[in-house]
Protein backbone atom coordinates (compact mmCIF):
# COMPACT_ATOMS: atom_id res chain seq x y z
CA UNK A 1 0.00 0.00 0.00
CA UNK A 2 2.75 2.29 1.48
CA UNK A 3 5.04 1.57 -2.14
CA UNK A 4 1.90 1.87 -4.26
CA UNK A 5 1.30 5.55 -2.74
CA UNK A 6 5.30 6.81 -3.00
CA UNK A 7 4.81 5.41 -7.32
CA UNK A 8 2.01 7.73 -7.39
CA UNK A 9 3.86 10.55 -5.73
CA UNK A 10 6.60 10.14 -8.16
CA UNK A 11 4.23 9.79 -11.18
CA UNK A 12 2.78 13.29 -9.90
CA UNK A 13 5.90 15.42 -8.97
CA UNK A 14 6.35 17.56 -11.92
CA UNK A 15 -1.62 49.42 22.02
CA UNK A 16 -2.32 53.04 22.82
CA UNK A 17 -3.63 52.86 26.65
CA UNK A 18 -7.06 52.29 27.18
CA UNK A 19 -9.37 54.93 28.72
CA UNK A 20 -11.31 53.63 31.07
CA UNK A 21 -15.04 55.13 31.86
CA UNK A 22 -16.87 54.49 35.14
CA UNK A 23 -20.04 52.65 34.94
CA UNK A 24 -23.24 53.68 36.40
CA UNK A 25 -24.52 51.30 39.01
CA UNK A 26 -27.21 49.86 37.16
CA UNK A 27 -24.70 49.20 34.38
CA UNK A 28 -22.50 47.09 36.61
CA UNK A 29 -25.44 45.12 37.57
CA UNK A 30 -25.80 43.94 34.56
CA UNK A 31 -22.09 42.37 33.90
CA UNK A 32 -21.71 38.85 34.23
CA UNK A 33 -20.91 37.08 37.83
CA UNK A 34 -17.32 36.50 36.84
CA UNK A 35 -16.52 40.46 35.95
CA UNK A 36 -18.62 41.81 39.34
CA UNK A 37 -17.42 40.22 42.11
CA UNK A 38 -13.65 39.36 40.50
CA UNK A 39 -13.43 35.56 42.32
CA UNK A 40 -16.08 33.92 39.70
CA UNK A 41 -18.19 33.35 42.47
CA UNK A 42 -22.08 32.72 41.44
CA UNK A 43 -25.34 31.16 42.83
CA UNK A 44 -27.12 28.06 41.33
CA UNK A 45 -30.16 30.62 40.80
CA UNK A 46 -27.72 32.35 38.28
CA UNK A 47 -25.99 29.58 37.04
CA UNK A 48 -29.27 28.27 35.80
CA UNK A 49 -30.56 31.56 34.38
CA UNK A 50 -27.26 32.21 32.27
CA UNK A 51 -28.31 31.31 28.73
CA UNK A 52 -25.15 29.72 26.50
CA UNK A 53 -24.97 28.68 22.96
CA UNK A 54 -25.90 25.49 21.88
CA UNK A 55 -23.10 22.95 21.46
CA UNK A 56 -21.86 22.52 18.11
CA UNK A 57 -19.76 19.82 16.00
CA UNK A 58 -16.51 20.45 13.90
CA UNK A 59 -17.56 17.22 12.58
CA UNK A 60 -21.27 16.34 13.48
CA UNK A 61 -20.98 12.97 15.77
CA UNK A 62 -17.45 12.64 14.92
CA UNK A 63 -15.11 15.79 16.20
CA UNK A 64 -17.44 17.98 18.68
CA UNK A 65 -16.17 21.84 19.23
CA UNK A 66 -12.72 22.02 21.82
CA UNK A 67 -10.24 19.89 21.93
CA UNK A 68 -9.52 16.51 20.19
CA UNK A 69 -6.87 14.29 19.80
CA UNK A 70 -6.34 11.44 17.36
CA UNK A 71 -3.72 9.16 17.96
CA UNK A 72 -2.08 6.07 16.30
CA UNK A 73 0.36 3.58 15.52
CA UNK A 74 3.10 5.07 13.05
CA UNK A 75 2.45 4.73 9.23
CA UNK A 76 -1.56 4.36 10.46
CA UNK A 77 -2.90 7.47 7.82
CA UNK A 78 -2.80 10.11 10.68
CA UNK A 79 -1.86 13.00 8.51
CA UNK A 80 -3.87 11.06 5.60
CA UNK A 81 -7.02 11.53 7.42
CA UNK A 82 -6.23 14.79 9.09
CA UNK A 83 -5.54 16.30 5.54
CA UNK A 84 -8.85 14.94 4.54
CA UNK A 85 -10.78 16.37 7.17
CA UNK A 86 -9.42 19.53 6.78
CA UNK A 87 -10.66 19.76 2.94
CA UNK A 88 -14.07 18.70 4.32
CA UNK A 89 -14.13 21.72 6.76
CA UNK A 90 -13.21 24.09 4.78
CA UNK A 91 -14.84 23.12 1.99
CA UNK A 92 -18.25 22.53 4.24
CA UNK A 93 -18.56 18.61 2.55
CA UNK A 94 -19.37 15.63 4.48
CA UNK A 95 -16.52 14.19 5.48
CA UNK A 96 -16.29 10.59 4.03
CA UNK A 97 -19.54 11.66 2.63
CA UNK A 98 -21.03 10.57 5.63
CA UNK A 99 -20.12 12.89 8.63
CA UNK A 100 -21.51 16.87 8.07
CA UNK A 101 -19.35 19.36 9.09
CA UNK A 102 -19.45 23.20 10.18
CA UNK A 103 -17.67 25.43 7.07
CA UNK A 104 -14.48 27.60 8.46
CA UNK A 105 -11.34 28.06 7.93
CA UNK A 106 -8.63 25.51 8.58
CA UNK A 107 -4.73 26.29 9.89
CA UNK A 108 -2.53 23.07 9.94
CA UNK A 109 0.43 23.76 12.23
CA UNK A 110 2.87 20.56 10.57
CA UNK A 111 6.25 19.92 12.61
CA UNK A 112 6.48 15.85 10.92
CA UNK A 113 5.91 16.65 7.20
CA UNK A 114 7.54 18.19 5.07
CA UNK A 115 6.03 21.00 2.56
CA UNK A 116 6.81 18.88 -0.59
CA UNK A 117 5.14 15.63 1.12
CA UNK A 118 1.77 17.75 1.85
CA UNK A 119 1.75 18.95 -1.53
CA UNK A 120 1.92 15.64 -3.12
CA UNK A 121 -0.97 14.27 -0.65
CA UNK A 122 -3.23 17.03 -0.83
CA UNK A 123 -2.58 16.55 -4.82
CA UNK A 124 -3.65 12.43 -4.36
CA UNK A 125 -6.63 14.24 -2.56
CA UNK A 126 -8.01 16.26 -4.27
CA UNK A 127 -6.37 19.45 -5.74
CA UNK A 128 -8.77 22.27 -4.20
CA UNK A 129 -6.82 25.20 -4.36
CA UNK A 130 -9.24 27.46 -3.78
CA UNK A 131 -10.02 26.21 -0.34
CA UNK A 132 -9.44 28.25 2.91
CA UNK A 133 -6.85 26.23 4.49
CA UNK A 134 -3.41 27.23 5.78
CA UNK A 135 -0.43 25.91 6.31
CA UNK A 136 2.78 26.27 9.22
CA UNK A 137 5.09 23.53 8.12
CA UNK A 138 8.80 22.80 10.03
CA UNK A 139 8.50 26.70 11.65
CA UNK A 140 9.33 25.27 15.30
CA UNK A 141 6.40 26.30 16.41
CA UNK A 142 6.47 25.70 20.39
CA UNK A 143 3.38 25.90 22.81
CA UNK A 144 4.80 29.26 24.26
CA UNK A 145 2.83 31.50 25.01
CA UNK A 146 4.32 34.52 22.54
CA UNK A 147 3.43 31.89 19.33
CA UNK A 148 0.22 30.99 20.54
CA UNK A 149 -0.93 34.50 21.11
CA UNK A 150 0.75 35.13 17.31
CA UNK A 151 -1.39 31.74 16.37
CA UNK A 152 -4.39 33.03 17.62
CA UNK A 153 -4.53 36.71 16.08
CA UNK A 154 -3.85 35.18 12.52
CA UNK A 155 -6.64 32.80 13.04
CA UNK A 156 -8.72 35.84 14.07
CA UNK A 157 -7.79 37.58 10.59
CA UNK A 158 -8.31 34.48 8.49
CA UNK A 159 -11.59 33.37 9.76
CA UNK A 160 -10.29 30.23 11.29
CA UNK A 161 -12.25 28.11 13.16
CA UNK A 162 -9.78 24.80 13.56
CA UNK A 163 -6.10 24.45 14.50
CA UNK A 164 -4.69 21.23 14.03
CA UNK A 165 -1.06 20.41 15.18
CA UNK A 166 0.72 17.26 13.64
CA UNK A 167 1.93 15.84 15.80
CA UNK A 168 1.71 16.52 19.99
CA UNK A 169 5.54 15.62 20.32
CA UNK A 170 6.64 17.95 18.36
CA UNK A 171 4.82 21.39 19.92
CA UNK A 172 6.27 21.08 23.78
CA UNK A 173 9.69 20.09 25.31
CA UNK A 174 7.49 18.09 28.72
CA UNK A 175 8.11 15.05 29.74
CA UNK A 176 4.15 12.94 28.50
CA UNK A 177 4.73 10.59 31.26
CA UNK A 178 4.48 13.75 33.83
CA UNK A 179 0.79 14.30 34.47
CA UNK A 180 1.64 17.71 36.15
CA UNK A 181 3.30 19.10 33.35
CA UNK A 182 1.31 17.61 30.68
CA UNK A 183 -1.43 19.31 32.18
CA UNK A 184 0.49 22.74 31.71
CA UNK A 185 0.87 21.69 28.07
CA UNK A 186 -3.04 21.16 27.66
CA UNK A 187 -3.59 24.77 29.60
CA UNK A 188 -1.38 26.41 26.75
CA UNK A 189 -4.23 24.50 24.37
CA UNK A 190 -6.89 25.29 25.93
CA UNK A 191 -6.31 28.98 25.07
CA UNK A 192 -7.57 28.85 21.56
CA UNK A 193 -10.37 27.08 22.90
CA UNK A 194 -11.11 29.48 24.94
CA UNK A 195 -10.53 32.03 22.12
CA UNK A 196 -13.25 30.34 19.91
CA UNK A 197 -10.84 28.22 17.99
CA UNK A 198 -10.96 24.01 18.02
CA UNK A 199 -8.40 22.37 18.18
CA UNK A 200 -7.53 18.68 16.51
CA UNK A 201 -4.13 17.18 17.55
CA UNK A 202 -2.63 14.00 16.62
CA UNK A 203 -0.46 11.53 18.89
CA UNK A 204 1.55 8.27 18.79
CA UNK A 205 0.29 5.18 20.40
CA UNK A 206 2.51 3.04 22.54
CA UNK A 207 4.84 0.86 20.13
CA UNK A 208 4.22 -2.23 21.96
CA UNK A 209 1.72 -4.09 24.25
CA UNK A 210 -2.23 -4.97 23.66
CA UNK A 211 -4.59 -3.35 25.86
CA UNK A 212 -8.74 -3.83 25.74
CA UNK A 213 -9.65 -0.16 25.99
CA UNK A 214 -7.50 2.03 22.54
CA UNK A 215 -7.98 5.02 24.88
CA UNK A 216 -5.16 3.53 27.57
CA UNK A 217 -2.82 2.69 24.23
CA UNK A 218 -2.13 6.66 24.01
CA UNK A 219 1.54 7.18 24.78
CA UNK A 220 2.09 8.95 28.10
CA UNK A 221 0.62 10.51 30.97
CA UNK A 222 -3.73 9.62 31.50
CA UNK A 223 -3.79 12.95 31.92
CA UNK A 224 -3.86 13.70 28.23
CA UNK A 225 -6.85 11.80 28.08
CA UNK A 226 -8.24 13.07 30.99
CA UNK A 227 -7.50 16.55 29.64
CA UNK A 228 -9.21 16.60 26.31
CA UNK A 229 -13.18 16.53 24.68
CA UNK A 230 -12.78 13.72 22.26
CA UNK A 231 -10.55 10.68 21.61
CA UNK A 232 -10.27 9.54 18.37
CA UNK A 233 -8.15 6.21 18.73
CA UNK A 234 -7.37 4.87 14.58
CA UNK A 235 -5.91 0.82 14.15
CA UNK A 236 -4.54 0.05 10.54
CA UNK A 237 -5.38 -3.73 8.78
CA UNK A 238 -2.69 -3.75 6.55
CA UNK A 239 -4.06 -6.43 4.97
CA UNK A 240 -7.83 -5.29 4.50
CA UNK A 241 -6.55 -2.52 3.63
CA UNK A 242 -8.83 -0.87 5.97
CA UNK A 243 -9.05 1.27 8.77
CA UNK A 244 -11.07 1.36 12.05
CA UNK A 245 -11.75 4.64 13.96
CA UNK A 246 -12.77 4.57 17.69
CA UNK A 247 -14.22 7.27 19.24
CA UNK A 248 -13.47 5.96 23.00
CA UNK A 249 -14.51 9.81 25.01
CA UNK A 250 -16.50 12.69 23.62
CA UNK A 251 -17.89 14.60 26.37
CA UNK A 252 -20.70 16.39 24.33
CA UNK A 253 -22.86 13.19 23.55
CA UNK A 254 -22.10 9.35 23.60
CA UNK A 255 -19.70 7.98 21.46
CA UNK A 256 -20.14 6.80 18.14
CA UNK A 257 -19.55 2.69 18.13
CA UNK A 258 -16.43 1.79 15.97
CA UNK A 259 -16.53 1.91 12.43
CA UNK A 260 -14.45 1.14 9.26
CA UNK A 261 -13.01 3.08 6.44
CA UNK A 262 -11.86 1.47 3.43
CA UNK A 263 -8.84 2.78 1.86
CA UNK A 264 -9.12 3.58 -2.24
CA UNK A 265 -5.86 3.97 -3.79
CA UNK A 266 -5.88 4.61 -7.68
CA UNK A 267 -3.47 5.93 -10.57
CA UNK A 268 -4.38 9.86 -8.79
CA UNK A 269 -5.76 9.80 -6.08
CA UNK A 270 -6.51 8.20 -2.33
CA UNK A 271 -9.86 8.71 -0.60
CA UNK A 272 -11.28 7.02 2.66
CA UNK A 273 -14.89 5.59 2.23
CA UNK A 274 -17.13 4.78 4.94
CA UNK A 275 -17.45 1.13 5.35
CA UNK A 276 -20.21 0.79 8.14
CA UNK A 277 -19.71 -0.76 11.62
CA UNK A 278 -16.52 -2.18 12.77
CA UNK A 279 -16.89 -6.32 12.27
CA UNK A 280 -16.20 -6.58 16.26
CA UNK A 281 -18.74 -4.31 17.20
CA UNK A 282 -22.00 -6.03 14.99
CA UNK A 283 -20.76 -9.10 16.35
CA UNK A 284 -20.90 -7.70 19.95
CA UNK A 285 -24.08 -6.21 19.41
CA UNK A 286 -25.88 -9.27 17.81
CA UNK A 287 -24.51 -11.59 21.08
CA UNK A 288 -26.26 -9.00 23.42
CA UNK A 289 -29.35 -8.84 21.52
CA UNK A 290 -29.16 -12.49 21.73
CA UNK A 291 -28.86 -12.74 25.19
CA UNK A 292 -31.61 -9.77 25.63
CA UNK A 293 -33.96 -12.20 24.04
CA UNK A 294 -33.08 -14.96 26.20
CA UNK A 295 -33.06 -12.86 29.45
CA UNK A 296 -37.14 -11.81 28.31
CA UNK A 297 -38.04 -15.25 26.77
CA UNK A 298 -40.09 -16.13 29.73
CA UNK A 299 -42.45 -13.78 29.99
CA UNK A 300 -40.49 -11.36 31.84
CA UNK A 301 -41.32 -7.17 31.41
CA UNK A 302 -38.11 -5.70 33.54
CA UNK A 303 -35.80 -2.31 33.04
CA UNK A 304 -33.03 -1.88 31.67
CA UNK A 305 -30.51 -1.53 34.92
CA UNK A 306 -32.39 -5.18 35.99
CA UNK A 307 -31.52 -6.23 32.13
CA UNK A 308 -27.78 -4.57 32.72
CA UNK A 309 -27.28 -6.87 35.81
CA UNK A 310 -28.64 -10.15 33.81
CA UNK A 311 -26.48 -9.14 31.03
CA UNK A 312 -23.56 -9.23 33.82
CA UNK A 313 -24.73 -12.49 35.34
CA UNK A 314 -24.00 -14.56 32.11
CA UNK A 315 -20.75 -12.83 31.24
CA UNK A 316 -22.04 -10.39 28.74
CA UNK A 317 -20.71 -6.78 30.20
CA UNK A 318 -21.77 -3.52 28.23
CA UNK A 319 -21.75 -0.54 29.24
CA UNK A 320 -24.80 1.50 30.11
CA UNK A 321 -25.17 3.79 26.92
CA UNK A 322 -24.32 0.74 24.53
CA UNK A 323 -27.23 -1.22 26.30
CA UNK A 324 -29.76 2.05 25.69
CA UNK A 325 -28.44 1.97 22.11
CA UNK A 326 -29.04 -1.40 21.48
CA UNK A 327 -32.59 -1.39 23.32
CA UNK A 328 -33.41 1.92 21.45
CA UNK A 329 -32.58 -0.35 18.07
CA UNK A 330 -34.55 -3.38 19.41
CA UNK A 331 -37.47 -1.34 19.98
CA UNK A 332 -37.23 0.90 16.40
CA UNK A 333 -37.26 -2.75 14.98
CA UNK A 334 -40.46 -4.08 16.94
CA UNK A 335 -38.90 -6.49 18.33
CA UNK A 336 -39.29 -5.31 21.82
CA UNK A 337 -42.46 -3.31 23.25
CA UNK A 338 -42.13 -0.58 26.54
CA UNK A 339 -44.68 0.24 29.07
CA UNK A 340 -43.77 2.95 31.41
CA UNK A 341 -42.27 2.56 35.02
CA UNK A 342 -41.68 4.38 37.45
CA UNK A 343 -40.89 8.41 36.23
CA UNK A 344 -39.23 8.10 33.14
CA UNK A 345 -37.87 4.50 33.31
CA UNK A 346 -39.17 1.86 30.32
CA UNK A 347 -40.15 -1.89 30.99
CA UNK A 348 -39.15 -3.81 28.31
CA UNK A 349 -40.74 -6.79 26.95
CA UNK A 350 -40.82 -9.34 23.93
CA UNK A 351 -43.60 -8.85 21.34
Amino acid sequence: MIERIGSIINKNREEPTPIVVPRRREEYAKLPVIVKSGTGLMTLMELMTKDYPDAEWVVERLVPEGLTILSAQPASFKTWLLLDLAISVASGNQLFETFDTSQSGVLMVDEENSERMLQQRMRLLGNQTELPIYFMVERNFKLEDAQISKVIKICKEKNIGLVTFDSLVRIHSSSENDSVQMSEVFAKLRRFTKAGINVLVTHHNRKSGKVDNPSQEMRGSSDILAAVDCHLSLKRNREAKQLVITQTKVRLSEELEPFEMEIVVTDESVRFEYAGLSNFVETKRQKTMKCIFKILSDGNSINQKDILAELVDIDNKVSAKTLRSILEEMEADGELTTTSGKGSEKIYSLI
